[in-house]
C-alpha cells in the first residue's frame, strides 16, 4: 500500500481481515493441498479474481498432503466501491480424481472489504507556555463506517538543542498539553479506523510565550538638572530555561546610563527641568519584551563649569603652570567665555565681563551660550579679568577670575645705514627710526650718543648718553679715524633698544704752505712753513721736517727726498754754497702715511765778502778751490826759495814744515777726510726731535713735545720712538 511517496506492506489474514482499499496491490497466493490418502491425478487449477478475471493453470499430480500454490497480482480498482469483493480459487472443475470423496472442498473463496481511509479534522492550536492547551481531533471520521481513535506524537523542549517526543493514545481524539517553552510544535496525529486503516494528520501548535515582569523603583522622584538619579530595574520570566528569576536582560532607552545600556542600576540624569518619564525595558531568552516608567522631576541649577579662552592671530593662547596668559602690550586678543546649564536656559544666560581690574569702569555684558569679545592690554604689568554668568531664574555661576601677564613689547630699531668714509670736519647728518607698540609711540625718548666711551651723564653705561635728543643728527670730527654713534631708544617701561653706527674718518693730509725765502750763502736763512694749513685738532700737533738736499739720501732708506735734515714749523739754516736750491717740506699729522710735501726751489745769494775773505774762502775751507790752494803753494815756495838763498844762518824749520805741510798733498787730503766726516750718515738722530734744535734758534721756542708715556709693554712692535713722539697718543686711543 503506498500512500502518497510512503509504501508499506501488509499481510491479510483471518486474523487482521481483509480490508483493502481502492489502489492497493495485492499479492495473492492460494494453495492446493492434497488431504487423501492417495495420490491425486494431473488436473485444472483456476484462480477468479474480483470482477471475474480468471487465471486457469495445470495441476500436477499431489503426494499425500502435498500442496500447490498458485500466484497472482490484482491491484484494487481506484473506483472500487464500498463493500465485499470475492476472491475464488477452484480445484479439479472435471472431476478427474475419482477417488475424492468431496468435491464441495475444492473450492476456496476469500471476501475482500474495500474501505476508505479514516479522514482526519482538527483545528489549529494556539495558547501559552505553562497552560494546557487543547488538541481536538474528535471531528475525525472513517468514511466507511465505523469509530476512529487518535494517537498524538507530541514534540517539546527537554533542555537540550533538540527535542524529544510523546505519545499519547486518545480513543476521544482530544489531547491536553502544556508547555513549557514557547515555539510552534508540529504535532503529529494519526487517526485510526476499526479496519485498523490509519491517516496522519500534522497539526502545528502555536505556543506564545509569557511575557516577563519588570518594575522600576527609585529612592526619590525628585532632583537638580545634571544631577544624578540612580533607578532600579526588577524582572522575572516565569517560562525561562534558566532557574527563578529566569534570564531578563534590561535596557535604558534614552536614558544614557552610567552604568551602560544594558543595566538593572541606571544613574542618570536630566538635561532640561519638569518631569521626564525613563523606560526600562525587559527582554527574556525568548526575546520578549516588558517595559516599565518611572517619572523624575529635575528641578533648575545655577550656570556651571566656565570655561574662559583666550585667541590671537595664530590660534589659542595658552595658559603657563600658574594658569596666566601672556600677551604683549596692544596685541589684539579674542576673549571667549562660556558656561554649561540645562537646555532649556543656555540660550538665555547672561555673561557679565569686567575685562581689566585696571579699569574698573569697563564692562561688557553679553547674552547666549557663548561670550566673545576683542579685548586689548596697552599697559604692561599683571592683569585680572572676571567673569559672572547669570540665567532668567537669578541663579550665578558666581565670579570666575583669570589673570594676564601684559609684557612690554621693547621698541625696535631699524638698522641704520651705513656711510661712506668723510674727511675730517665734513659733517653729515644721520637719522635714526625705531618703532613701538602704538600705546608706546609717544612716550619713546630718541637719543644720540655720539662718545660711546665715554658716560657724559654718569647714568646707566657710557653708550646710552643722550647728548643729542631725537631722530635727527649732524656732526663732524676733527680728527681721523673710526668714530662710533650710538642711537637708542627707551619706552616708558625702561625698555631699551640701539643701534651702532661706526663712520670712518679719513685723515686730511696737511696743506704746506711757506713764506717767502730770502737767503745768501753763509748767512742765516729762515726757512719758514709756519702756515701751513690742516684740520683744526691737527693744526697744532703738526710735525714739519726739512729736507735741504733732495738729491742725497742722507738717512740711506733708498729715498732721497724724505730726509729729516731739520725739524720745525720755522727753522734757520745756513747754506754754504750759493745759486738754486730745491729743499722739500714734510708736514706730518697723526697719520704718518698720508704727510703733506712741498717743493721749494730759491736761490742762495752769494756770500756778502770782501776780496781777502773770499780768497781766504778759496784757500780754506769747504769752498776751498784746489786750482787756487796749488797756486798759493808754489807761490809759498818760491819765496822760500828765496828767502833760503838770501840767508846764511839755519833758519827753524818747525813753523815752516807745517806751513809746507798744511799747503801740501797730506792737508788735501785730510780736507776731503773731513767733509766727509761731517757729511750726515743716516737719518737724524732721535734727540733732533726731543731737544730745543727742533725749533729755529730763538730766544722764545716752545715747549719740546716729547710724546705720551711710553706703555708697560715698552715701545709696539715696529714703532720708532721718532713716531712714538709723534703719532703714540693716537695709537693709545685705538687701543681703548
Amino acid at each position: 500500500r503506498c500512500i502518497e511517496e510512503l509504501c508499506t506492506t501488509t499481510q491479510l489474514n483471518a486474523l487482521s481481515g481483509y480490508n483493502v482499499l481502492p489502489g492497493d496491490v495485492l499479492d495473492i497466493e492460494v494453495s492446493f493441498n492434497n488431504r487423501g490418502i492417495t495420490t491425486s491425478v494431473v488436473s485444472d487449477a483456476r484462480l477468479i479474481t474480483p470482477y471475474g478475471v480468471t487465471t486457469s493453470t495445470e495441476l500436477p499430480a499431489l503426494q499425500t498432503y502435498q500442496t500447490y500454490k498458485m500466484q497472482r497480482v490484482w491491484t484494487v480498482p481506484d473506483n472500487a466501491s464500498i463493500g465485499i469483493l470475492q476472491i475464488v480459487w477452484e480445484a479439479d472443475r472435471a472431476r478427474l480424481n475419482t477417488a475424492d470423496d468431496n468435491f464441495q472442498n475444492n473450492v476456496g473463496t476469500v471476501d475482500l472489504f474495500v474501505g476508505r481511509l479514516p479522514t482526519p479534522r482538527a483545528s489549529e492550536a494556539t495558547g501559552m507556555t505553562l497552560e494546557p492547551i487543547l488538541i481536538d481531533a474528535s471531528e475525525s471520521f472513517d468514511e466507511d463506517g465505523g469509530g476512529v481513535s487518535c494517537e498524538f506524537d507530541v514534540p517539546f523542549d527537554d533542555g537540550t538543542r533538540s527535542w524529544d517526543n510523546e505519545r499519547i493514545v486518545s480513543p476521544t481524539c482530544v489531547l491536553n498539553y502544556t508547555w513549557t517553552d514557547d515555539g510552534v510544535y508540529p504535532v503529529e496525529i494519526t487517526v485510526k479506523d476499526e479496519e485498523r486503516d490509519e491517516t496522519v494528520m500534522l497539526l502545528n501548535v502555536t505556543v506564545q510565550n509569557r511575557n516577563p515582569n519588570i518594575e522600576i523603583r527609585s529612592q526619590r522622584t525628585e532632583a537638580k538638572v545634571e544631577y544624578p538619579i540612580t533607578l532600579y530595574a526588577y524582572a522575572n520570566d516565569s517560562d525561562s530555561e534558566k532557574p527563578w528569576p529566569g534570564v531578563v536582560d534590561i535596557h535604558w532607552p534614552g536614558a544614557n546610563c552610567k552604568e551602560g545600556y544594558y543595566t538593572r542600576v541606571c544613574t542618570t540624569t536630566a538635561a532640561t527641568e519638569g518631569w521626564k518619564t525613563f523606560t526600562a525595558v525587559g527582554t527574556d531568552d525568548d526575546n520578549s519584551v516588558s517595559t516599565a516608567t518611572f517619572d523624575v522631576k529635575f528641578t533648575n541649577i545655577r550656570p556651571h563649569s566656565i570655561n574662559v579662552q583666550m585667541s590671537d592671530a595664530d590660534g589659542p593662547v595658552l595658559m603657563d603652570a600658574q594658569n596666566t596668559w601672556h600677551v604683549n602690550e596692544d596685541q589684539r586678543v579674542n576673549v571667549r567665555g562660556q558656561a554649561q546649564d540645562s537646555v532649556d536656559d543656555l540660550e538665555a544666560l547672561t555673561h557679565t565681563w569686567w575685562p581689566d581690574d585696571a579699569q574698573p569702569s569697563l564692562i561688557r555684558v553679553f547674552d547666549g551660550r557663548v561670550s566673545e569679545f576683542e579685548m586689548v592690554w596697552f599697559e604692561s604689568g599683571l592683569h585680572k579679568m572676571r567673569l559672572e554668568v547669570t540665567d532668567t531664574e537669578g541663579a550665578s555661576s558666581g565670579v570666575e577670575e583669570r589673570w594676564v601677564k601684559v609684557k612690554n613689547v621693547p621698541p625696535a630699531i631699524e638698522p641704520l645705514p651705513s656711510v661712506l668714509p668723510i674727511a675730517e670736519g665734513q659733517s653729515i647728518s644721520v637719522t635714526g627710526s625705531s618703532t613701538d607698540t602704538p600705546s608706546d609711540e609717544g612716550t619713546l625718548v630718541k637719543c644720540w650718543d655720539v662718545d660711546p666711551s665715554m658716560d657724559s651723564d654718569d647714568i646707566g653705561s657710557a653708550d646710552d648718553d643722550c647728548d643729542v635728543l631725537g631722530d635727527n643728527l649732524t656732526i663732524a670730527w676733527n680728527r681721523s679715524g673710526t668714530h662710533k654713534l650710538v642711537y637708542h631708544v627707551t619706552d616708558n617701561d625702561g625698555a631699551h633698544a640701539s643701534e651702532v653706527l661706526e663712520v670712518m674718518v679719513l685723515n686730511t693730509p696737511p696743506i704746506v704752505r711757506t713764506g717767502s725765502m730770502s737767503c745768501r750763502a753763509y748767512e742765516a736763512c729762515v726757512l719758514d712753513a709756519s702756515a701751513t694749513i690742516d684740520a683744526v685738532n691737527d693744526v697744532d700737533g703738526l710735525t714739519v721736517v726739512w729736507d735741504l738736499d733732495v738729491t742725497f739720501d742722507s738717512n740711506e732708506d733708498g729715498v732721497p727726498d724724505n730726509d729729516a735734515d731739520i725739524v720745525g714749523k720755522t727753522v734757520t739754516h745756513v747754506f754754504k754754497r750759493e745759486g738754486v736750491q730745491t729743499v722739500k717740506v714734510i708736514a706730518l699729522d697723526e697719520d704718518p702715511e698720508r704727510p703733506g710735501t712741498k717743493l721749494v726751489t730759491f736761490t742762495v745769494l752769494p756770500a756778502d765778502r770782501t776780496a781777502m775773505e773770499n780768497l781766504g774762502a778759496a784757500l780754506v775751507g769747504e769752498e776751498a778751490n784746489p786750482l787756487a790752494q796749488l797756486g798759493l803753494l808754489a807761490g809759498v815756495l818760491l819765496i822760500l826759495m828765496l828767502l833760503t838763498r838770501r840767508k846764511s844762518r839755519p833758519v827753524e824749520r818747525d813753523v815752516w814744515d807745517e806751513v809746507t805741510g798744511a799747503l801740501g798733498g797730506d792737508a788735501f787730503a785730510d780736507r776731503e777726510t773731513e767733509l766727509q766726516r761731517r757729511r750726515p750718515e743716516g737719518p737724524p738722530p732721535d734727540y733732533l726731535f726731543q731737544q730745543s734744535m727742533q725749533q729755529p734758534p730763538t730766544s722764545s721756542s716752545p715747549p719740546v713735545n716729547q710724546g705720551p708715556p711710553l706703555p708697560a709693554s715698552g715701545l709696539p712692535e715696529g714703532w720708532t720712538m721718532e713716531q712714538w713722539v709723534h703719532y703714540g697718543q693716537q695709537w693709545l686711543d685705538s687701543q681703548g
